[in-house]
């Protein structure tokens, strides 16, 4: 007797949710008290940006200069949300406000001069920061950032009736998977972290209720994604070793049967790649379409989650190739 294996689950996402720290736009207070927009620096930005050509994204994330608080307060008349000034984006901007003692605790202390050393193997414990101040910027600094980023994902996964998928981004947000999957238990949430993850000894650095509190964030993951294979390796070392009660299937990646860690490497701009890979094959001397002199590619992409892997991913919707001489019996440009 054959056993069908049945087919995938996949769910087409309608609306995705990206947070990270710095959003996709930076606002500019100039002298007249007027703001200036202008698209964020980082790869990070570069390589998801391009998802809103053809789906309903929303991005929250920090406000991290004074213009940002600007724009937040003159986004309170429309419920918060930013429309974002680039051209052909359906991308609306959530930012979050919070103390500015309270921001500088959670990104300069906690992320910069902590984590980010802690997880480049160049943390010195000798010229770390005393317990009871390490435990304040934690109280008082990360904690809060990343209950109010989770607040304003609870917020944005509550305005319509359409499932979203959530995307969180890289070491500034380790609390917030578990403070949003508290409150919604079935969505669907992946992070990635775009820093090396470290060998579990260099966790014993840090008191141990905040290393239980990375690793409790973190789980509330379905998906980790990792740089390297070693990344996720010590992920799950560390999860088997620090997080009390965990369950470690290392075979399948899995922690406490949810979080599956995997190996992505460095996140790169889906849609750019594809275009050259196109181009590459199109302006072939020998190609099919040599002879009608494309001129340009243009690739419109959609998320696709697939529920029985956790995995999430891109697929092309749109292919156009665009030429200047028309192409026999094609009914697409």
């Amino acid at each position: 007797m054959m056993i069908q294996t049945p087919p995938p689950q996949l769910t087409h996402a309608r609306r995705l949710i990206i947070a990270s720290n710095r959003g996709p736009i930076e606002y500019q207070l100039l002298h007249d008290k007027s703001l200036k927009a202008r698209r964020g620096s980082g790869g990070m930005v570069t390589a998801l940006i391009d998802v809103s050509n053809s789906m309903e994204v929303t991005w929250v994330a920090m406000a991290m200069s004074e213009g940002d608080r600007q724009a937040v307060q003159q986004a309170k008349q429309s419920g918060g949300l930013l429309q974002s000034p680039l051209r052909n984006r359906k991308m609306q901007l959530r930012y979050v406000v919070i103390p500015k003692s309270a921001y500088r605790k959670y990104y300069e202390k906690v992320s910069n001069e902590i984590l980010w050393f802690l997880q480049h193997y160049l943390y010195d414990p000798f010229q770390g920061f005393p317990a009871h101040k390490l435990q304040d910027c934690w109280d008082n600094g990360y904690y809060v950032a990343n209950r109010a980023l989770a607040d304003a994902v609870n917020t944005e996964i509550e305005r319509e009736n359409t499932m979203p998928v959530v995307m969180l981004q890289d070491y500034h947000l380790y609390l917030v998977p578990a403070m949003i999957r508290q409150r919604h238990p079935t969505i669907i949430m992946q992070q990635f972290i775009h820093i090396p993850w470290p060998d579990v000894r260099c966790w014993h650095f840090l008191p141990s209720n905040i290393v239980q509190a990375i690793y409790k964030g973190l789980v509330g993951n379905d998906i980790i994604g990792f740089q390297t294979e070693r990344d996720a390796r010590n992920f799950l070392e560390g999860a088997k070793t620090l997080l009390e009660g965990a369950v470690v299937d290392f075979e399948e990646g899995a922690v406490c049967g949810r979080a599956i860690a995997r190996r992505r490497g460095p996140i790169p701009s889906p849609s750019r790649w594809l275009k050259s890979v196109v181009w590459s094959i199109v302006r072939q001397g020998n190609g099919p379409l040599s002879a009608y002199n494309p001129i340009c590619v243009s690739i419109r992409l959609c998320v696709l989650t697939d529920l029985s892997q956790r995995r999430i991913f891109c697929v092309v919707s749109r292919l156009t190739i665009f030429c200047l001489r028309s192409i026999p019996n094609c009914t697409a440009r």
